[in-house]
């Protein structure tokens, strides 16, 4: 009472006296009353405060204060928990809500239009974590998970009224149908996560994304997992850029590798142009992150020369070839590539070049390189040399 008055400077000895109280009297309706009072100050662990909590009798008038309260101790519980501990965190959350939703639905649907108010908002907050909870589970309760979304929208007042959580109920009905293997519930949830946009549409895209990774790896010619890959998979390449900083972080050159080969698989099978041009983007940007891997660069050759930018690619072979091993099969053919490009923009050049390489390695290289180089040298004598 005196810090409440006039003396706060006897604010350290009140929470001393406090937490002595709840440390020596721990199963006392005071001690709950205590934490209800000092909600959100920490005077004691988590765990302790959930034990006072919960021993509450259901006579008590402060038994639903004190399992609301503890309802809101559990589920940061399960928050910070380790992986070990998640699954008795959950039962302890779930356990607490279940009760508790039966009494807000009830309390929603009084007259009091005061306890009716308190009891919806209390309501959503706690379905909402309930969501959270049963869809992070190694198997989520979806009928649970549909219960809580029905439970939000009658808290609410329906889906016009959502707000905030639209997005949020958007995303789990997403994560339903994709634990269910509803199509038609993860097309419009994805639907309206890309009107609605911000956070929750980005956890839905790699969520997607990594859905469509696994779909591509069992089926790696399925043009429609294909394609969702590179949906999704774009949009957070868009989110998270391509600038040299950003691609340095191995999760991010994972993204843009994986959806350059996608895009390129793509073109391969339909040539799709669009494809095929997203996938050079891509790894153009890997290439002038100095990033690029083989791969990359063969990729790079392979879609500039269908392009027809014939400069770029002979400059990805020529990056090949600088970094294979001189006289290896791979050398060879970055040589042969290079050599075939430079016929197209340059003979004379081509010509010089060719004669160079022929005195150095007599036998043109292992099979089948010495036969196309030998076809090769053979259009390079009869292609005439142009004026420059």
């Amino acid at each position: 009472r005196a810090v409440q008055s006039d003396r706060p400077s006897l604010a350290p000895r009140r929470d001393r006296l406090a937490l002595l109280y709840l440390q020596q009297f721990p199963a006392t309706e005071r001690a709950a009353r205590l934490l209800l009072r000092r909600a959100g100050e920490g005077v004691l662990p988590d765990d302790q405060a959930v034990a006072i909590l919960l021993s509450v009798g259901t006579d008590s008038p402060l038994y639903l204060a004190a399992r609301r309260y503890a309802s809101r101790v559990l589920y940061r519980l399960w928050r910070t928990a380790r992986a070990d501990e998640r699954s008795s965190a959950a039962r302890a959350f779930m356990d607490v809500a279940n009760e508790l939703v039966v009494v807000d639905l009830a309390e929603i649907a009084s007259t009091d239009a005061e306890a009716s108010g308190r009891a919806a908002s209390e309501l959503i907050v706690r379905e909402r974590q309930v969501l959270d909870v049963v869809m992070a589970a190694q198997e989520p309760d979806t009928e649970r998970a549909r219960a809580a979304i029905e439970n939000v929208l009658t808290a609410s007042g329906g889906e016009a009224r959502l707000g905030d959580a639209a997005a949020e109920l958007a995303y789990r009905r997403l994560q339903i149908g994709i634990a269910t293997g509803d199509a038609s519930m993860i097309a419009l949830a994805s639907d309206r996560l890309a009107v609605e946009g911000g956070r929750f549409a980005e956890a839905a895209d790699r969520l997607l994304y990594r859905r469509a990774v696994e779909e591509v790896r069992s089926r790696p010619t399925d043009p429609d997992a294909l394609r969702r890959l590179v949906a999704h998979g774009g949009r957070l390449i868009e989110r998270a850029g391509s600038g040299e900083s950003v691609l340095r972080d191995p999760s991010i050159f994972g993204l843009h590798e994986t959806v350059a080969q996608a895009s390129a698989a793509i073109w391969r099978a339909a040539g799709d142009e669009p494809m095929r041009d997203l996938a050079l983007r891509i790894d153009r940007a890997i290439c002038d992150a100095n990033l690029a891997t083989s791969g990359v660069l063969r990729r790079r050759a392979e879609l500039a020369e269908s392009a027809g930018l014939l400069d770029e690619a002979a400059d990805a072979w020529r990056s090949l070839l600088a970094g294979y091993r001189e006289g290896s099969t791979d050398w060879y053919e970055a040589r042969f590539h290079s050599l075939r490009l430079l016929l197209e923009r340059d003979p004379a050049e081509a010509r010089r070049v060719f004669a160079q390489f022929a005195v150095l390695h007599p036998g043109v290289g292992p099979q089948p390189w010495n036969e196309r180089f030998t076809l090769l040298g053979a259009r390079i004598d009869a292609t005439p040399e142009t004026s420059p």
